[in-house]
């Protein structure tokens, strides 16, 4: 069986979108007038450049990334818009008697997305998990502020931790967060309810609870070192833990992984 990936759209993201799109268009005739040509944008073009995944490794990274999950080997794809979300999506869905796969979120005009490398192994894995997304059960709505998923305030996530989510059997995963202007850092993250039951995975509430906390080691471990990015910089003076949104994971590597991050505010 096939399987169609789907990027999860919102209405209201829709109508940004397509705003940002007509000022950027508008802005690009008056400086480079050319012959009146039509163009239309695709969901791929959404894909690799307003979505989450996107916005936080680049376009060309996205689309490597996007291949390497999707197994592509340079393979056409064809990814399809969902409008309004489907509120209780799963990495593997059911739409329209078919099967889909969630790829990405397009962003949502809130802030700006932590811009981070992809960690890139010396040998990396045939296959991937597709990404996490950590999405409200009741109203659908996308993401978590840090100290409400730090402290497992959220109300119910869709679905569990995939299994396996980190190393086949493996009761843990790694978690590198690379944030702009920082060294690299890495912690571990139990993904399992015992080390000795292996499958039996945590909620996604408890998943996401556990990538807070360690998002708050690192805030404090790299705040009083110096950034060579100084609109990145952590601390009291710059970014805090209440300026961040936890949106989603994606796999890099065998049992590793990066967490995608939104602030609430926007850095040019």
């Amino acid at each position: 069986m096939l399987f169609l990936p789907q990027v999860a759209l919102t209405p209201s993201s829709v109508a940004l979108f397509r705003q940002a799109y007509k000022r950027w268009r508008k802005d690009e005739e008056l400086q480079h007038p050319r012959p009146h040509m039509a163009y239309q944008v695709t969901p791929k073009d959404i894909l690799y450049t307003d979505g989450y995944i996107a916005r936080m490794i680049g376009p060309l990274e996205a689309e490597r990334y996007f291949n390497r999950l999707l197994r592509l080997c340079g393979r056409p794809f064809h990814p399809i818009t969902i409008r309004p979300a489907v509120k209780h999506a799963q990495p593997s869905t059911d739409i329209a008697n078919g099967r889909a796969l969630l790829l990405d979120f397009i962003l949502r005009d809130y802030g700006t997305v932590v811009p981070q490398s992809i960690f890139s192994p010396k040998h990396a894995i045939r296959m991937l998990n597709m990404p996490i997304f950590f999405v409200h059960g009741e109203n659908g709505v996308l993401g978590l502020p840090l100290a409400h998923a730090a402290t497992g305030s959220c109300k119910v996530l869709n679905g569990r931790a995939p299994a396996p989510v980190g190393n086949g059997d493996a009761a843990r995963i790694q978690v590198r967060i690379r944030w702009p202007g920082y060294d690299d850092w890495l912690a571990r993250v139990t993904i399992t309810q015992h080390h000795t039951q292996a499958q039996n995975t945590i909620s996604l509430k408890m998943l996401a609870k556990r990538v807070a906390r360690i998002v708050y080691r690192f805030l404090r471990t790299f705040a009083r070192r110096q950034c060579w990015r100084p609109d990145w910089r952590i601390g009291p003076r710059g970014i805090t833990r209440k300026d961040i949104i936890l949106i989603g994971l994606i796999q890099v590597c065998r049992g590793s992984w990066q967490p995608i991050l939104q602030l609430n505010r926007y850095i040019f």
